[in-house]
């Protein structure tokens, strides 16, 4: 599974295997003693000795390291942005959560007036409508990291509400990282709330009746 990235000289690289890395230290391309890691889970980077790629690196052993196996030709880890941790700078391509929405509105909108205007098109704007949506979605999807296969989620009704979430509420790339910034903890937030406040509402006013 492709879920590490290294830092090294002052560059970011990944997502890649744990296979990979390993074979990046045996062929010396990595210094565990100096070279930083990091995954999803974790707080900050850390060098590859400490998550586990133990192991001899060419640059470790050769005459321009010195005896703390430190390459004096690596950058510092402090020059490394490592506030990237929670999102590493993957792009995706697609459409991002505001381009999303703004092109699902859109649809809706420009539809629904062809619909209301001209009515003898009414089913040429209904296709327009879903092909719009679905468009929009597939753009989406990509955005997010997953396959566009993922849209046949939406004849699941459990796993089409996990879906929508993903899509509202998922910054780029969350199908590899996994960490919600706080505009999607916010929306996250209001696709639960919402429907548990009106389920509450319905209930009061059921008991009242």
């Amino acid at each position: 599974m492709a879920e590490w990235y290294i830092a090294r000289n002052g560059n970011q690289e990944g997502p890649m295997a744990a296979e990979a890395v390993s074979s990046m230290v045996a062929s010396g391309d990595l210094n565990v003693e100096v070279d930083l890691c990091w995954k999803t889970g974790m707080d900050e980077w850390k060098t590859l000795a400490q998550c586990g790629f133990a192991g001899s690196s060419e640059l470790t052993d050769s005459p321009v390291a010195s005896s703390a196996g430190v390459n004096p030709y690596a950058v510092s880890p402090a020059t490394i942005d490592t506030s990237r941790s929670l999102a590493p700078a993957v792009k995706h391509g697609g459409f991002g959560r505001a381009l999303f929405a703004a092109a699902c509105i859109g649809t809706l909108v420009v539809t629904g007036s062809v619909e209301e205007l001209i009515p003898d098109l009414s089913n040429l704007a209904v296709v327009l409508m879903f092909g719009g949506l679905l468009f929009a979605t597939l753009r989406r999807l990509k955005n997010l990291g997953m396959s566009g296969w993922g849209v046949l989620y939406f004849i699941v009704p459990i796993v089409s509400y996990w879906l929508t979430w993903r899509l509202w509420a998922c910054p780029e790339g969350y199908d590899a990282h996994k960490t919600l910034d706080t505009a999607g903890k916010v929306v996250t937030a209001c696709i639960i709330g919402i429907p548990l406040l009106l389920i509450a509402v319905a209930m009061s006013s059921w008991r009242i009746h």
